[in-house]
């Protein structure tokens, strides 16, 4: 119980949790720089952040890379209310030509306004809330979008449609523009004993939103998290972590927004597999990803000890991981690699998620974290007339956060 403010004073607001703030400055400052291992300038963030006398930060990102283009302006004070409900306010403007490196074109913008409320419940815990109204549109072109996308901006939206003709070819050009507003909210809570190369400790994540009343596009997506440690013998350590994302359409929309769809396989999910390339694909230059509306994702890794002076800036570790991604439902339409066989991606017993093991190597350098994997995939498909191979990669290099 606090005790009550003196006379003629003000009560002093409740201190911030230093420890987590701590922990999101060093993940920031390791924010990956890589585009399937390649360092591009461009990927680069720069973010310039004020400290305002009264305690409130002001943040400006700019993330300009080759596919897509993010520009966050956001307001945060800490001191909402005395009980520690910090407030950030936000606008950001975001463009995509790719919603990542291998998926087909697209054209798509993003204008939001955002306000989100977090409350720690304790050094540990704590609540979010949010609200954003988001002002998007999409362009696709047939023949070199994913028809998949093409189809969904032809359903959703105040849809429109042109051509374009040339001596030599027509192109046929289908967009989209929408309304969306959403409510967010979130749980977490986090024991891990440092943010990197933590040692002891478990991280629960939980969140989701949905899009309220009024909008254009209709749909809800959770999220979950798990991470944790666990010692061992003789130093040794075990890592585990699992992570599963969901999204569905309501009302009358066919799909979840192709921009919101997630992705597998790379150095930061399922390591041996090319980076976003587990998944559905679509028919453009022998099946692209094109994403889906569930991932599952689960690694655990046996980490080895090291010379006490190498403990804090490098691990060793045996992996093992799994997962993948698939799309539920039959509203979105796939073919085979025929271009004319229905497929499926649905999710319907444990052996459709792909695995794979190996040796990972993590270094703690000054221009970030660079992570080296080995891996073997386990069960990646060959494919056949209809069925696409799984593209695999078993050497990987990034740089960027820990599992």
């Amino acid at each position: 119980m606090n005790p009550p403010a003196q006379a003629g004073t003000n009560p002093a607001p409740r201190q911030w949790n230093t420890r987590a703030l701590e922990k999101a400055r060093r993940l920031k400052a390791i924010e990956g720089w890589l585009d399937n291992g390649v360092l591009k300038a461009e990927r680069i963030v720069d973010a310039l952040e004020t400290l305002i006398q009264s305690g409130d930060r002001v943040a400006l990102e700019v993330n300009a890379g080759k596919y897509n283009k993010n520009y966050v302006f956001s307001h945060t004070d800490p001191y909402t209310t005395i009980d520690g409900v910090s407030r950030t306010s936000s606008l950001s403007y975001r463009q995509s030509t790719q919603f990542v490196s291998a998926s087909s074109g697209l054209s798509s913008e993003q204008i939001s306004a955002a306000m989100r409320w977090a409350y720690p419940i304790s050094e540990y815990q704590s609540l979010q809330v949010g609200v954003s109204a988001n002002q998007s549109s999409m362009l696709t072109t047939l023949g070199y979008s994913a028809l998949q996308a093409v189809d969904w901006v032809r359903s959703n939206g105040k849809t429109y449609s042109s051509r374009d003709f040339e001596p030599t070819a027509q192109y046929y050009f289908y967009g989209t523009r929408f309304n969306t507003y959403e409510i967010s909210a979130g749980w977490s809570i986090d024991t891990r004993n440092r943010a990197l190369f933590a040692d002891r400790g478990m991280h629960n994540a939980l969140s989701g939103r949905i899009t309220l009343p009024g909008s254009d596009v209709k749909y809800y997506t959770l999220n979950y998290e798990f991470i944790q440690y666990v010692p061992l013998w003789w130093k040794h350590l075990l890592s585990l972590h699992a992570a599963v994302d969901y999204g569905s359409p309501l009302g009358s929309t066919t799909s979840l927004p192709p921009y919101l769809n997630y992705f597998a396989g790379g150095a930061d999910s399922i390591r041996g597999y090319r980076d976003s390339r587990l998944g559905p694909k679509d028919n453009i230059n022998g099946g692209n990803p094109y994403g889906g509306n569930l991932r599952i994702v689960g690694n655990a890794e046996f980490i080895f000890p090291v010379p006490e002076k190498w403990k804090s800036a490098a691990r060793v570790s045996w992996f093992y991981d799994v997962g993948n991604v698939f799309q539920t439902g039959s509203k979105v339409q796939f073919k085979g690699a025929d271009n004319y066989s229905p497929v499926t991606y649905h999710f319907e017993n444990w052996s459709d998620l792909k695995r794979s093991t190996g040796i990972a190597v993590q270094w703690l350098a000054p221009l970030g974290l660079f992570r080296f994997s080995f891996a073997v995939p386990l069960n990646a498909d060959r494919g056949d007339s209809v069925t696409f191979p799984d593209q695999t990669e078993r050497f990987q290099f990034s740089i960027g956060q820990a599992f």
